[in-house]
């Protein structure tokens, strides 16, 4: 019998272009194992089929928090687009090392990856995420929330996303200045002009959310 959850596909952007293949998985699983770290899993990620990855999560707000964090915790050159799915979850094959999972949570985010694929082939969207639910108006906020965020996110140097992770980490900014090799107060002017600051708040709102 299967329960209401939020499931989570992942797939590695031109994964067939990385020069190794394997060494690009684990960082995504590290970049998965740390967002873990504030926002739990109910199932955490796990590799499936190719360059895929799967997850389950509570709610959607604890996909949009750990999605957020994979994004910024991925070296340069490496990027993941989400299907995020609320619905339900089931296990329908616990034989094998991984349990296969079915359910409309899965049906959703795989049409919601599917569409950000068609989007991206077409030219249409720079977005790479999207959420599926039924419809209503939370599908509707996370969908606009995931627009904002894959904006902001996706104009970040690598530089400013490891800025915002020490943002959400507290640590001082005297510390990062030091292990970027930077001053400080560059520091504090990519805390507010790449839009860490704003992120880091919508993932702590996130955070301050869970039951």
């Amino acid at each position: 019998m299967g329960r209401n959850a939020v499931a989570v596909i992942a797939d590695i952007i031109g994964s067939r272009e990385l020069p190794d293949r394997q060494a690009g998985q684990e960082e995504v699983l590290r970049a998965f194992a740390r967002a873990e770290e504030h926002a739990g899993a109910e199932v955490p990620a796990y590799a499936a089929v190719g360059d895929e990855f799967q997850a389950v999560y509570e709610s959607a707000e604890r996909a949009v928090l750990s999605t957020t964090i994979v994004a910024l915790s991925l070296p340069e050159g490496l990027e993941l687009r989400f299907g995020i799915g609320a619905g339900e979850d089931r296990i329908v094959d616990a034989s094998g090392s991984v349990p296969i999972r079915d359910g409309s949570a899965w049906w959703r985010a795989r049409e919601a990856i599917d569409h950000v694929k068609q989007a991206q082939r077409s030219g249409r969207s720079r977005a790479t995420s999207a959420f599926l639910h039924d419809g209503g108006a939370e599908e509707r906020a996370i969908r606009g929330l995931l627009l904002l965020r894959d904006h902001i996110v996706g104009d970040m140097r690598p530089r400013d996303k490891r800025i915002a992770l020490a943002g959400l980490e507290e640590v001082p900014q005297a510390r990062t200045a030091e292990a970027e090799g930077i001053r400080q107060s560059a520091v504090s002017q990519s805390w507010h002009r790449s839009g860490a600051a704003a992120v880091v708040e919508m993932l702590r709102q996130l955070e301050g959310g869970r039951s």
